[in-house]
């Protein structure tokens, strides 16, 4: 729950996760284990989200998963990082509103342009995303990320409902 807690920072740098394991664990000190404590400050810095890919079409997210922790350790951090980049496979009106929102975040004074390689961006992190659990695939279905990335795409085709569409505060 506080994976998020801390937004100071630009995302993409981590400085978010690493600030908001900070507060958790200073939180949990004198109620918790000391193991546990670890664990939650492990399973919050795995969120911290990097996009990869030498081209456009191959962009895709990959996440700071832990590779020497134990099997539970691994999924429980697997489930938390599929839940982070739900937003991918959300109904339309979800996953819409937060793309708004993380736009907003990262370009606060954006352009035209800012918005036509953002939502070009956001075809291929709908096209290549794989989320690291059954429980992720099925919740945030193949089937949403698809129906996105076609009404993103419909959007870019036409200039007119692209330029319509640049968040308000914006351009």
């Amino acid at each position: 729950a506080a994976h998020d807690i801390i937004q100071d920072y630009p995302p993409g740098e981590g400085r978010n996760e690493i600030e908001s394991g900070n507060w958790l664990a200073a939180k949990m000190e004198g109620e918790f284990f000391e193991t546990e404590i670890d664990w939650a400050k492990i399973a919050i810095l795995a969120t911290i989200t990097k996009i990869e890919g030498e081209t456009p079409e191959k962009r895709r997210l990959k996440q700071n998963l832990p590779e020497h922790v134990d099997p539970l350790t691994r999924f429980c951090v697997q489930l938390l990082c599929d839940a982070d980049l739900g937003n991918l496979g959300s109904d339309w009106e979800i996953y819409w509103r937060n793309t708004l929102a993380l736009f907003k975040e990262i370009y606060p004074q954006a352009t035209l342009d800012n918005w036509r390689d953002f939502l070009n961006l956001q075809i291929a992190l709908l096209q290549n995303h794989r989320y690291n659990t059954d429980a992720g695939e099925k919740l945030f279905s193949e089937v949403n990320r698809q129906c996105n990335k076609r009404r993103v795409e419909a959007l870019l085709r036409d200039e007119e409902e692209l330029k319509k569409s640049l968040p308000m505060s914006l351009g």
